[in-house]
């Protein structure tokens, strides 16, 4: 079980390389794609990115402006929603199918994509709103049917100075399926840990169910219980279809795009250890 201060730990041995990056992502920032299946650590590799480099890189994750559209959609309406978001559309659709296109958000379960349209929308708005700095961009693409979408962003960063790259989290399917079923998310700020690999460096103890459980111990947030995500118990196992189609993603981008594409990996397995 790792140790809770691994990663200062792992910050103070590269602080060195660490003030090269700083220097050089000033004048060259980043539009950092991340992808790679369920449970592979895309989150994860975002916020160390974040806490290596603070103020660097801001941090947009399509399955959660998923959860924002559905909840400004049951607070403000469809009609509401569309208004902020129809100068992010292509001019040829119209305010009828953007409606459309938004209904089926309503009913959205966990952090499915249902509409490529809309969520690139939220990415463009979301982009519109971020600062000069680096992006990450958690999610998106996730299909080879997006890559087109994604391209078309980076035609217009490249333009504006940024260095775009497409990541692969590349992690076994023993350690994805671990970490699925012992998860555990802060509803609030979507930290991630782990009750057996990863454990928050704090705990609480629930009498009326003789349970520990963790609290949130990311910086900034509130002390809130940590929680099981929908479908984690079910493992990697559940995930099967949505993998085949995020690995299909990886392979049509190193084939198609080898300039833009680079896989790391997030584990190492035992026999290779040394």
């Amino acid at each position: 079980m790792p140790d809770i201060d691994t990663v200062q730990s792992m910050l103070d041995r590269t602080e060195e390389e660490r003030k090269l990056l700083d220097e050089k992502l000033k004048d060259n920032p980043l539009l950092v794609f991340f992808i790679g299946q369920k449970a592979a650590g895309k989150g994860a590799r975002s916020k160390l990115l974040e806490k290596a480099l603070p103020g660097h890189f801001e941090q947009i994750a399509a399955g959660d402006l998923a959860r924002e559209l559905q909840e400004r959609l049951s607070e403000e309406g469809i009609e509401k929603v569309a208004d902020d978001l129809v100068a992010h559309f292509p001019e040829n659709i119209s305010r009828e199918e953007i409606h459309e296109m938004l209904e089926p958000f309503v009913e959205l379960e966990g952090s499915k994509l249902k509409s490529t349209e809309v969520i690139l929308a939220m990415i463009k708005k979301a982009l519109a709103d971020t600062p000069q700095k680096s992006i990450i961009l958690d999610g998106f693409p996730r299909s080879p049917e997006q890559v087109e979408h994604a391209l078309k962003l980076i035609d217009k960063f490249e333009q504006d100075g940024y260095h775009p790259v497409f990541v692969n989290v590349d992690t076994p399917y023993e350690v994805r399926d671990a970490r699925m079923k012992h998860r555990r998310v802060c509803p609030i700020c979507q930290n991630s840990k782990n009750v057996k690999l990863w454990p928050s460096s704090r705990v609480d103890y629930d009498p009326e169910n003789d349970e520990v459980f963790m609290v949130c111990d990311e910086d900034g947030c509130e002390l809130v219980r940590m929680v099981e995500k929908d479908y984690d118990a079910q493992g990697a196992a559940a995930m099967a279809d949505r993998d085949q189609i995020t690995q299909d993603l990886v392979d049509h981008l190193h084939e198609q795009h080898p300039n833009y594409t680079l896989s790391i990996k997030n584990a190492i397995p035992v026999d290779k250890a040394d």
